[in-house]
């Protein structure tokens, strides 16, 4: 019965709110199609993005069929699917550099891993991007999402700042969309009511449930690294850039924490 009803949901797309048949069912996986991949460390702002893109590009993203079920979000499914992992092996298996596009969004290194682990593992933290873990954390996907990144062809990949997501985020899209051969213009409705939508993103993701809230404890862009003395800040940045130097020079060195900080971070638009 579940398979069923299952069948039954893929028919359909929700337009302000209302069911529309929709009697294209999602593409098979194409091996000789361009595919495209978002990826992503934790609360780097994946699924705001997600439901952004989904209402610009009107792409079905695989395994996330959530974003469009119980939302006035269209969905064009004789489109290319869209792939989020958090996981870069799994791109370096799956996925072709030469034909495929990967998307990395990156945001400041403190504040995704204290997000994500909490302000008492912080010491832990850095011990494990420094090689010397006591208990091992998943933080070093945040540098392999980076490294996959690099070496990626530089014509079918794209980096977002989640820094430029929140302060500049049409700037954002219309790169985005023009990435993927998609029309800007198709999120003019969308930035015209843009904080009705931020408040729809929100409640499809508390929708789902589960222990992760969808919602930052702060609103400055440096609310978690503010919360440790400055000497750690500093430390977690030397290990940083000692740990990853080719990185930290291309990517990383405006996150960099000085004492005459001013939150007046450089971003990548």
């Amino acid at each position: 019965m579940k398979k069923i009803l299952l069948l039954l949901l893929l028919c359909f797309t929700t337009v302000y709110g209302k069911v529309v048949l929709n009697m294209t069912p999602p593409p098979p996986e194409d091996p000789i199609e361009s595919k495209t991949a978002l990826l992503t460390y934790p609360r780097s702002g994946t699924m705001w993005f997600q439901w952004c893109l989904t209402y610009g590009a009107k792409r079905f993203w695989k395994k996330e069929s959530r974003l469009w079920e119980n939302f006035d979000l269209e969905i064009d499914f004789s489109k290319p699917l869209l792939l989020h992992t958090h996981h870069p092996h799994y791109l370096e298996k799956v996925y072709r550099p030469e034909k495929d596009k990967i998307i990395l969004i990156v945001r400041n290194y403190r504040e995704c891993m204290i997000r994500n682990y909490g302000i008492g593992s912080v010491s832990e933290i850095i011990r494990n991007i420094a090689g010397n873990p006591r208990k091992k954390l998943n933080v070093l996907w945040y540098f392999k999402n980076l490294e996959l990144y690099d070496k990626w062809p530089e014509e079918n990949r794209l980096l977002v700042y989640y820094e430029d997501l929140v302060k500049k985020p049409r700037k954002v899209f219309d790169r985005v969309l023009a990435f993927l051969g998609e029309d800007p213009d198709a999120m003019d409705d969308f930035f015209a009511n843009y904080e009705e939508q931020r408040e729809k993103s929100l409640a499809w993701r508390n929708s789902i449930g589960g222990f992760m809230i969808a919602q930052s404890r702060g609103k400055k862009l440096s609310f978690h690294s503010n919360r440790i003395p400055k000497r750690v800040r500093i430390q977690f940045d030397e290990v940083v850039k000692e740990s990853y130097p080719h990185l930290w020079e291309r990517y990383l060195k405006h996150y960099q924490f000085a004492p005459n900080y001013t939150n007046q971070q450089k971003t990548g638009i």
